[in-house]
């Protein structure tokens, strides 16, 4: 059946779109794909994948192996380079732009060419070792790139005797220029009784002479009618998801604009309750007014907060319950509760409606309403007094009613906080919203943004002698009331990596200065210049952030706050889904292995969800990539920020 629907290409030179029209009868092929790296960048196999075909992965990276398995539920991967003797051989991983080798002199010219190269040790086997894997298997296609090895690797096979691949297609110049490799080893193709078909500019294609339907396929001139790349497919996607989003649009303009015409009869039903509040307020008499209103009319609405969680969590509620204030009118007074970190009273000061509470509970004033904020938005009908928030803010009544009825769509998410946190974040993922806004987006309140007014002391006796603008800030911290089992908690970046960092941050950015923040429980970061950990308070820190070029930090709470007084990040993700919870102008990282396991164990931020040991995601993020894109974000014109003014030594780095 022809496909009606454009089809996507992910192939760099559409290897993938000339093979499928190639063969066009098989349904569920098999592949064998050697030098595979990304499972869809410039892949050759994912739209085979996608049309239920299935086969075999060789990649040396372990990095690029794991993404593979994880892309690829089905396929076998091998992690091992090839070559025409097993064994394990140094692999020179070259700047992740698919040139890595296992050939010294090629990895020495891109070095030569200034990009960074960076030596693993891996195993290495064969392809007949490989094509063991599928001696009963038809093999439809068979694709070899490996940088400079296709002549050994095609040396140690004997295509006459063993399973015979329909198409062989062997990337066919010297990487990096346009000069023929392919004559030290076409020969032994075409001895094995394979025809040339064709070529492509990085590849050429032979077909196995009991084949030669397939190969006249090959031979025709490749039509791209219908096809489009990965990139146009997305535009695609997201074009259809907007019109989609507009229709809805439209849909609701058209229920607003129905419902601004009264139905018959509203005009008395409103003058009706018109006279009896009227009644209410004034009395008996209609003409004149009481003499004195019931002060209980005029007092604020009283909200007990009760929140849960970490200090980024008291964030992200802090902002919400300056929107929920203002979408109120101001008429409502919030007593706060923090069940988790105690030195926030800064955080919250700064909001007038706010008192933080250290009343016992038997000495408090009864609130009007309880709420418990996380997550999640908690209301219990037990703990509101209907009465007293009847008279007091029709708004909230309404704020209650938009609540419930968006709270029935993520229940099950409620029901089970914390256990399906992380479902609910890609589900929120998928749908924009970002863990800054994610509580306004529950109730239907719009957000004022991540900036927010805190109260810092103007001096920091510890930090004495630190020009803005001069220093990054570091921090290696975790949630301490969140228990673990085990020193360090899986989405903490390594020790040993922190010093890396540090240590290439010196090199890229010469004359910055690096200052550690955080408690005393903080690990000490190799090669620091300011090591303020356990000497300042939680606000102290935050008035560092506030003058710091840039944060690094992994996914904590003072990424949190860096976002209320304007500075950047660079964030380390790894458990925690970095589409939520990443700030859109931080540089958020993601982890080259796994990542997003947040919440799917019980115990996520102590062990490995999939069982293996220490934390591969954080593991997998290379230093030295973290340390060029923070000199690059330095490199680009500085945001302004108010209250920050440009110093000589300011300008020195930013020329350095």
């Amino acid at each position: 059946m022809t496909e009606t629907r454009p089809i996507v290409s992910y192939a760099r030179h559409y290897e993938d779109i000339r093979l499928l029209r190639s063969l066009p009868g098989v349904g569920r092929g098999f592949y064998v794909d050697v030098g595979a790296n990304d499972p869809t960048l410039d892949s050759v196999t994912r739209a085979f994948h996608e049309r239920g075909w299935r086969g075999i992965h060789v990649e040396p990276l372990p990095h690029q192996a794991e993404r593979l398995r994880l892309a690829r539920p089905g396929d076998v991967v091998l992690q091992a380079a090839l070559s025409d003797a097993p064994g394990e051989a140094i692999f020179y991983d070259v700047d992740g732009r698919g040139l890595s080798t296992l050939n010294a002199d090629l990895a020495e010219h891109w070095r030569a060419k200034g990009l960074a190269v960076r030596k693993e040790m891996v195993p290495v086997t064969t392809l007949p070792e490989v094509l063991k894997h599928c001696t009963s298997q038809e093999i439809h296609f068979l694709k070899i790139d490996a940088k400079g090895s296709e002549e050994r690797i095609l040396s140690a096979y004997d295509f006459q005797t063993g399973p015979r691949p329909w198409i062989l297609l062997v990337e066919a110049s010297d990487p990096g220029s346009a000069d023929p490799a392919y004559l030290a080893w076409e020969p032994r193709l075409l001895a094995s009784h394979y025809s040339f078909a064709c070529e492509d500019p990085a590849n050429r294609y032979y077909v196995a002479n009991e084949h030669l339907e397939v190969l006249e396929r090959l031979r025709r001139p490749l039509s791209l009618l219908g096809v489009v790349r990965r990139g146009e497919a997305e535009a695609i996607a997201r074009a259809r998801l907007l019109e989609e989003r507009a229709r809805l649009l439209e849909a609701e303009c058209a229920r607003l604009r129905s419902e601004a015409h009264p139905r018959p009869g509203t005009f008395r039903r409103l003058e009706k309750s018109f006279r009896l509040w009227r009644r209410e307020i004034f009395g008996n008499s209609a003409g004149t007014p009481s003499a004195v209103l019931d002060p209980r009319r005029s007092a604020p609405l009283l909200l007990g907060i009760r929140i849960t969680g970490g200090v980024g969590d008291s964030v992200v509620v802090a902002r919400f319950l300056r929107d929920m204030a203002h979408w109120l009118d101001g008429k409502v007074c919030f007593r706060i509760r923090p069940s988790g970190p105690r030195n926030i009273g800064f955080l919250f000061s700064a909001l007038p409606e706010a008192l933080l509470d250290s009343e016992p509970e038997e000495a408090r004033e009864a609130a009007d309403a309880e709420l418990t904020i996380n997550q999640f938005i908690f209301l219990n009908p037990e703990q509101v007094s209907w009465e007293a928030v009847g008279r007091k803010s029709s708004a909230f009544l309404r704020w209650v009613a938009e609540a419930e009825e968006r709270a029935k769509e993520i229940a099950k998410y409620r029901e089970r906080h914390p256990f399906l946190d992380g479902a609910h974040a890609n589900l929120a993922a998928l749908r924009g919203i970002r863990r800054e806004n994610s509580l306004h987006a529950q109730c239907g309140i719009p957000y004022g943004g991540p900036l927010f007014p805190l109260a810092l002391p103007a001096e920091v006796p510890a930090a004495s002698g630190l020009e803005p603008g001069t220093y990054l800030t570091l921090h290696d911290g975790w949630d301490p009331h969140f228990p673990i089992d085990g020193p360090r908690p899986t989405k903490a970046y390594p020790p040993e990596r922190w010093g890396e960092l540090a240590k290439k941050l010196r090199e890229r950015i010469p004359g910055i200065c690096l200052v550690q923040i955080g408690g005393e429980a903080s690990p000490p970061i190799v090669g620091v210049d300011w090591d303020l950990r356990g000497k300042t308070t939680l606000a102290e820190s935050v008035a560092i952030l506030a003058g710091a070029r840039l944060h690094v930090d992994s996914e904590s709470g003072l990424v949190h706050l860096a976002s209320c007084v304007g500075t950047r990040c660079a964030v380390l993700f790894g458990p925690t889904n970095i589409d939520f919870f990443g700030y859109p102008g931080n540089i958020n990282i993601p982890p080259q292995v796994c990542g997003n396991c947040w919440w799917s164990t019980d115990s996520w931020m102590s062990r490995c969800p999939r069982g293996l040991p220490g934390s591969p995601c954080m593991e997998s993020i290379d230093p030295t990539r973290v340390a060029e894109a923070i000199a690059t974000a330095l490199a680009l014109p500085r945001r302004a920020r108010a209250g920050h003014r440009s110093s000589a030594a300011t300008e020195a780095i930013d020329a350095a």
